[in-house]
C-alpha cells in the first residue's frame, strides 16, 4: 500500500483532489491505521473511510458533490452512460448527418 502511495506522490503529485473509500474491509482499515502515521497530513485527509452508501452520500454533499452526480447505486441520481455512447453522441453533435 505504501508503494501506491508513494508510485502516485512521485509520478503524480497533487493531483488526488480526495478518495472516498465505502464499504472498506476490516482488514484494510486495520492496515490503513498501522500505515496512516507514516503518510504526510495532506494525505491523510484525502482519503476518507466509509461505512455504508448512505453515509458516503452525506460526505459527498458537506464536500460539495451533489447527489445528481453520484451513481445511482450508490444512493445518488446519476445514470452513467458509456464512454463510446459519450464520443458518439459527441461526434453526433459536431458533425452533420448527410441526408
Amino acid at each position: 500500500m505504501m508503494q501506491i502511495f508513494d508510485i502516485g506522490s512521485t509520478y503524480y503529485p497533487e493531483t488526488m483532489f480526495k478518495i472516498y473509500l465505502i464499504n472498506a474491509p476490516l482488514v484494510f482499515r486495520a492496515i490503513w491505521a498501522v500505515i496512516k502515521p507514516w503518510l504526510h497530513p495532506i494525505t491523510v485527509a484525502k482519503v476518507n473511510l466509509l461505512g455504508s452508501s448512505k453515509e458516503a452520500l452525506k460526505k459527498f454533499e458537506l464536500d460539495g458533490l451533489p447527489a445528481s452526480q453520484v451513481p445511482k447505486w450508490l444512493g445518488g441520481t446519476y445514470e452513467p452512460v458509456l464512454c463510446f455512447d459519450y464520443v458518439s453522441q459527441l461526434i453526433a453533435e459536431k458533425r452533420p448527418h448527410a441526408s
